[in-house]
């Protein structure tokens, strides 16, 4: 992220949602989940809840299953994007709502899906990083 140039708090925030819903497209390039380092906080808190069923991770938990079947055949030609975002800052502090789509093959079916993320952010150092993530699938 240092190559790019941010004017403002909500175009870096902006900028970091795009990197994250990017990491996980294999369409037509590899994943770059590694990068989800560098937009996170190191104790960063990532939680699923879809059909009540409660996924709780740190970052590197949640790293390994997708790098897996990212790369080894099992989802792909997989796409997840942003629709529709909400952004509140509040000095330090941010929250996100972003409604998504993801789609791609897993297990040779076509799938897709939507759902929501919120994201919230802290400011460290002059920088925004993901410090939680929630989601569900729709």
């Amino acid at each position: 992220m240092s190559n790019i140039i941010i004017r403002n708090d909500k175009e870096e925030i902006n900028e970091i949602t795009k990197l994250f819903f990017s990491t996980f497209t294999n369409k037509g390039k590899s994943p770059c989940i590694e990068l989800l380092e560098n937009l996170c906080i190191e104790r960063v808190i990532i939680s699923k809840n879809t059909n009540g069923q409660t996924e709780i991770y740190d970052l590197h938990s949640f790293i390994q299953p997708r790098l897996t079947i990212l790369t080894n055949g099992t989802l792909l030609d997989f796409e997840e994007k942003e629709l529709t975002e909400t952004t509140i800052v509040k000095g330090n502090i941010a929250q996100r709502i972003s409604e998504y789509k993801k789609e791609g093959n897993l297990n040779n079916v076509r799938f897709y899906e939507t759902g929501t993320k919120m994201f919230q952010f802290l400011k460290i150092n002059g920088h925004w990083k993901i410090s939680s993530l929630i989601w569900n699938d729709n």
